[in-house]
């Protein structure tokens, strides 16, 4: 199995957490912006073309507040503020270094701009290698988490942790990736081995037990028959 594939496994069924640490992502939410000096359509609606504060920009893009108004989105997933990107990256490398042991977690939402192509991605950088985020395509007007998992290997103790987000080139002339709520996190993971059974004496949960009571009910209905 390959490393990317563990990754995948790990974060999909085999991630439990048994303590973890919150690393600091600067200007997260995107709610530090520059003047806003465009204004758009709705209440409250300014962007500006130029940096986000604590990330660093290539291509078009810049900060936006989208107001009070669903004409862009039907919500914000936190605070008033978004990032977007016509072309390019948004970069920021943590003040974390990778540790053995440990599982780094990358969470980021990524809008879908009514009207718009959404073109928005994003990666966890370890060294110079990228863990692109997975996720869903939003529906038009909403967000969806992306999600990167990344199990420190020996080689890579040390070196740097950083994150990117990115809009990728579509054919389509109206395309923008838009950004909210970034996290990053590291985390022990513990391991679930599906050939270990439960222990005798464990107590089903209550999903477990309504699961056995259908089970049993087929039976006895399968008898009389």
């Amino acid at each position: 199995m390959t490393h990317y594939s563990r990754v995948l496994l790990l974060g999909a069924v085999c991630l439990a957490a048994a303590s973890g640490a919150t690393i600091t992502v600067q200007n997260a939410s995107f709610e530090t912006a520059n003047a806003l000096d465009q204004p758009c359509s709705g209440l409250n609606c300014n962007f500006n073309q130029g940096d986000v504060p604590g990330w660093t920009k290539a291509g078009t893009g810049g900060s936006w507040q989208t107001g009070n108004n669903t004409v862009y989105f039907d919500f914000l997933p936190d605070g008033n503020f978004t990032a977007y990107l016509n072309t390019g990256a948004l970069r920021q490398t943590t003040s974390e270094v990778v540790q053995l042991g440990l599982v780094y977690v990358l969470q980021v939402d990524i809008g879908h701009r009514k009207g718009y192509t959404p073109t928005g991605g994003a990666a966890l950088k370890i060294g110079d290698t990228l863990i692109s985020a997975i996720g869903s395509v939003a529906a038009e007007g909403g967000w969806s988490t992306y999600t990167a998992f990344y199990e420190a290997l020996a080689g890579d103790v040390g070196k740097s942790i950083s994150i990117e987000l990115f809009s990728f080139t579509e054919s389509e002339l109206v395309q923008q990736g838009n950004f909210d709520n970034v996290r990053l996190s590291s985390e022990i993971p513990v391991p679930i081995d599906p050939e270990v059974p439960p222990l005798p004496n464990a107590v089903p949960e209550p999903g477990t037990v309504s699961l056995i009571g259908l089970g049993v009910a087929s039976v006895v209905w399968k008898r009389r028959q």
